[in-house]
Order: structure tokens, then sequence, then C-alpha cells
């Protein structure tokens, strides 16, 4: 697994550098920064929330949500690369993906992408539910405390 290789490089480089130190231990004391290596790997995973949920209805087709990446990425969200839809009798599964990032990221919290989704027909009363947060990395996070992000059923 790459990230695998490109942790233990970095931690190699680590050790080196301490190493090449005048004998002095790195203070404990000192925050050791956000950098994306020290954050779980979310591969391109992207969370989703309705732009303006109060304007949702059981007729829309097509809704706009705001598609922000999981994980350190400096602040950018980056490039949506799929936004798979699944239909189903009782609820509407939407899973955005966005290009991966290599290297280390500060971790600010990312932009919210605004994308218009066709979902090939209406809403209905079926719930609208982030597919992302069914993956055990991501339904770890807080923007995964509820998959749900709009209840057909209170409408």
């Amino acid at each position: 697994m790459r990230t695998h290789t490109a942790r233990a490089g970095l931690f190699a480089l680590a050790l080196f550098l301490v190493g090449c130190g005048e004998g002095e231990a790195p203070d404990s004391s000192e925050p050791s920064g956000t950098l994306a290596e020290e954050e779980p790997s979310y591969e391109g995973h992207a969370t989703g929330e309705l732009s303006d949920p109060g304007s949702a209805s059981p007729d829309d087709e097509v809704i706009e949500i705001g598609i922000q990446r999981l994980g350190c990425a400096s602040g950018e969200t980056g490039e949506i690369v799929d936004v798979e839809v699944d239909t189903g009798e009782d609820q509407i599964v939407i899973e955005a993906a966005v290009e991966p990032l290599e290297g280390p990221a500060d971790c600010p919290g990312n932009e919210v992408v605004p994308t218009d989704i066709d979902l090939g027909e209406p809403i209905g009363d079926r719930d609208l539910v982030d597919g992302v947060c069914e993956h055990e990395r991501a339904a770890e996070t807080t923007m995964c405390d509820t998959s749900v992000r709009w209840s057909g059923g209170d409408r």
C-alpha cells in the first residue's frame, strides 16, 4: 500500500534528521503540527451536505450539495472526480470522490464545493444519504455523525 510506504519513508527521513542534531532530544512539549501524515488517509473520500436543506422538496430531481474533502488538504477540496447516485425504495445514496492528494498538508478545514446532482427521478419521500459515511474511516469523523442529509419522511 502506497500510504504505508510514504509514511515509512517519512519516518526514516525524520530519524535521519533527528540523528543529524547535536545530541539534543526533541522537546516533547511542543505540538507536532497537523500534517496529513499524522492523520488517517481518506483516499479521496468527500462528504456532501445539501447546500440549502430548507429548499429541498420531494419533487426535486436535481439538488445542489456542497462537497468537502475528508482529511487534511490545506483547505482545498480539489477536483471532484466522481459522484455516484444509487436510488432505492427508501433512500437515495450519494457518494462523492475527489482526486487523491500527495504529500503533506495542513488541516484548517477544506473548502465546500457546490455541485448540482441529477438524481434521475424525484426525491419523493426517501432519505438522502451520504454514502461516504458507510466507509469505516469516514464513519468515525464528525462529518458522519449521521449519514442522513435530508429525511423524506419528515415532509
